[in-house]
């Protein structure tokens, strides 16, 4: 398959598609020209958002924080009947498993992480 080129000046639009599982980036040329890439949305998780970490801006961020995210929209938790481990979810996203011991550190982070976010001024508007 021969490679195509597209000159995108911008990101039109990026929207999630739930039903099929997938993320939709459209983009735009400078004579108007759209191109929708589709991808399913684990891809874009796992190996688009990294390689585009190189590229941020100089925004600063926390030690560790993430340079994208994803909003959360909604969320489930509850208990497996297999294992001795905490099982949450977020979106539509699959579910993920943890154990007690790691739950109870994970949610001592989000506290610490909450407070401190809560506890900053706002951001100043330019």
């Amino acid at each position: 398959m021969a490679e195509t080129r597209f000159e995108a000046q911008t990101l039109a639009r990026a929207g999630r598609k739930q039903e099929s599982q997938t993320v939709e980036l459209t983009f735009e040329d400078a004579s108007g020209a759209h191109l929708t890439v589709s991808l399913p949305a684990r891809v874009a998780a796992d190996m688009l958002i990294p390689a585009l970490s190189q590229f941020s801006s100089t925004q600063s961020h926390a030690p560790g924080a993430p340079e994208f995210s994803q909003n959360v929209t909604s969320w489930r938790v509850g208990r497996s009947n297999d294992a001795p481990s905490v099982v949450f979810g977020f979106n539509a996203d699959p579910l993920y498993s943890m154990s007690v011991t790691d739950a109870k550190k994970f949610w001592r982070e989000i506290r610490e992480e909450a407070g401190i976010v809560e506890r900053r001024p706002p951001p100043r508007r330019q």
